[in-house]
């Protein structure tokens, strides 16, 4: 019943309003199979519909199992990186690997790097600085005698 729901919902979304793509948060939940059956109905009515899945839950983490389907999924790794490396964590080539976006990360074939979506944050209202520590007195550098702030 779920998934007929969604799927009716989405299809009118696209008939009504030409909306070009969907965000499944949490899609783990769903399920793959589930989620192939959503894609399949959909791309009947708009082949090129843009679907991005959040590959995550309580329960796991499908990425992997979604690369050979039309499903793009967030790349939570690049996420955790730049905010581990703007605090001053991180190589070099952890850097070079998120910038090449996550090549383990990608299924094979020619639509690797669109599958992975790279951000910082998707969350209305979050921003990756509110998720930064924030620097306190004690921690900024010292000032010269009689410099002016």
């Amino acid at each position: 019943m779920a998934k007929r729901l969604i799927i009716d919902s989405c299809r009118h979304l696209i008939e009504a309003y030409g909306v070009d793509g969907f965000r499944f948060d949490l899609a783990e939940l769903l399920g793959v199979d589930v989620l192939r059956e959503i894609e399949a109905a959909l791309k009947r009515v708009k082949h090129d519909v843009i679907l991005i899945a959040e590959p995550w839950s309580f329960r796991g983490h499908i990425a992997g199992a979604l690369g050979d389907t039309g499903w793009a999924s967030w790349n939570d790794g690049y996420r955790d990186f730049v905010r581990s490396y703007v605090l001053g964590g991180g190589t070099a080539a952890q850097l070079e690997y998120y910038l090449k976006g996550s090549p383990w990360f990608l299924p094979s074939g020619p639509r690797r790097r669109s599958t992975t979506p790279s951000r910082t944050t998707t969350a209305p209202g979050s921003t990756t600085s509110r998720r930064m520590p924030t620097t306190t007195a004690s921690s900024r550098p010292p000032t010269t005698a009689g410099a002016r702030t």
